[in-house]
């Protein structure tokens, strides 16, 4: 795997993230919070209390990483804490593709740029491609972008229907809580990272 290495706001590049995903006023409509679609939204309506918390909660955490990213030097960004661990980047590269991998479990694809299918083998296959910075990082506003779009997109299936992830049945409760706590797993990897190297996360410069 490779060990290469501006912070740009999150409204920024969220927004280049939808032109790199896929064009279309209506995919950047489904990228607001949910609050902020119109009271008259089927899809909104159909969305159960426990997705949009989830979905408020992946906003935070994709927040997170995004100004944590942002705040790490050079050496932090290519340092791995031991042999075979995930570098900073790498977990930031692994976040992105997970992304773009969990919802192919629903059988929502993958963009048909990122090369990513329901074989996982694709997405660690993506990782391995050559990519500056500032590509690893749209990377990551892209794949959030994609995976709460499809978070609201399947609310209306029921939450009892199984769906089958990395070889293991389970509902979409527990799938969407899993592609949730998944995010924060790395979140917390990277500011142990970043704390290693003197990096305070900016959300707790206040004091």
């Amino acid at each position: 795997m490779r060990r290469h290495g501006t912070p740009r706001c999150v409204t920024r590049g969220a927004r280049r993230a939808a032109a790199w995903l896929l064009p279309g006023a209506a995919l950047l409509l489904s990228a607001l919070p949910l609050g902020a679609q119109s009271p008259g939204d089927a899809s909104e309506d159909a969305i159960p209390p426990l997705l949009t918390a989830l979905d408020q909660d992946m906003a935070v955490v994709e927040e997170k990483l995004r100004s944590l990213a942002g705040a790490l030097p050079d050496s932090a960004w290519v340092w791995r804490p031991g042999p075979g661990v995930r570098s900073s980047e790498e977990v930031l590269e692994h976040v992105a593709y997970d992304n773009f991998y969990f919802p192919t479990a629903l059988g929502i694809p993958a963009p048909a740029g990122t090369g990513i299918t329901a074989d996982y083998a694709t997405a660690r296959a993506w990782a391995e491609k050559a990519r500056g910075r500032d590509a690893v990082l749209e990377a990551l506003d892209a794949s959030f972008l994609h995976l709460r779009s499809a978070l609201r997109d399947s609310g209306g299936a029921s939450l009892d229907e199984t769906v089958t992830l990395f070889g293991r049945s389970m509902d979409r409760r527990r799938y969407w809580v899993l592609a949730t706590t998944h995010l924060h797993e790395h979140l917390g990897q990277l500011i142990a990272y970043a704390r290693t190297h003197g990096v305070v996360p900016p959300w707790s410069t206040g004091g």
